[in-house]
């Protein structure tokens, strides 16, 4: 093997490539580019690098028509009159975790109230908060909200048809006023073109009459 001098041996080291260490990273440590391998020039051993993805920031939250919003301890509150008007996000919002709230009129035994929160395009319900007993409804479209704001609770919807519904939650009894979502629950706005509007039906499931603040805090997805 022909001699090299120190110049030389340097590129040559950043050339060379040993076999490289594999391993499958820690679930939940960085992004998918984790999977690849990179070339740490002419160290031995190679190891794969590891990106820590930064905790989820929080960040503010841009509403329309009749919601307003302000900012509090970094997270952002909407409340405001029942259609939303289809507010948007900014570009900094995707992937920051907001609270969208809106507060009832008094609800009767079995009152029903529809109404429109500001959230995203594609989102991911983180919880859903309240300072009642209440039955919290999201849909994806307003036809899906009119279509099942008057089923029972009791009543299962109907298999093998798309029903627009993104979730529903029974909130009784003061331990269940603040329910995290374990997976969250996906959603997204189905109207044309898409709007940040996620249509909500809100009702009293006991006797007694209340107004009833909603709460609900989610990760937006798509803008």
């Amino acid at each position: 093997m022909p001699l090299i001098n120190q110049e030389d041996s340097q590129s040559y080291q950043d050339k060379k490539s040993p076999v490289l260490r594999c391993p499958i990273p820690p679930v939940g440590l960085g992004p998918v580019d984790n999977l690849r391998q990179f070339y740490n020039k002419g160290a031995v051993p190679q190891f794969r690098a590891q990106v820590i993805s930064a905790a989820l920031p929080y960040g503010s939250l841009t509403t329309g028509n009749t919601s307003t919003t302000t900012i509090v301890q970094g997270s952002s509150s909407s409340s405001g009159g029942t259609s939303g008007g289809g507010g948007t996000t900014p570009t900094s919002a995707l992937g920051r975790v907001f609270t969208s709230s809106i507060t009832t009129p008094t609800l009767n035994p079995g009152g029903i109230y529809q109404t429109t929160l500001i959230m995203a395009r594609t989102y991911g319900v983180i919880s859903v908060s309240v300072n009642a007993a209440a039955r919290i409804r999201l849909y994806t479209n307003q036809a899906a909200a009119n279509a099942d704001a008057g089923r029972p609770v009791s009543v299962p919807i109907a298999l093998g048809n798309p029903n627009g519904i993104v979730g529903d939650w029974l909130l009784q009894i003061p331990s269940e006023y603040q329910w995290f979502s374990s997976p969250m629950a996906i959603g997204f706005n189905a109207d044309e073109p898409a709007t940040t509007n996620v249509y909500a039906v809100v009702s009293n499931p006991v006797s007694t009459s209340n107004p009833i603040q909603v709460s609900i805090t989610f990760v937006s997805m798509e803008l």
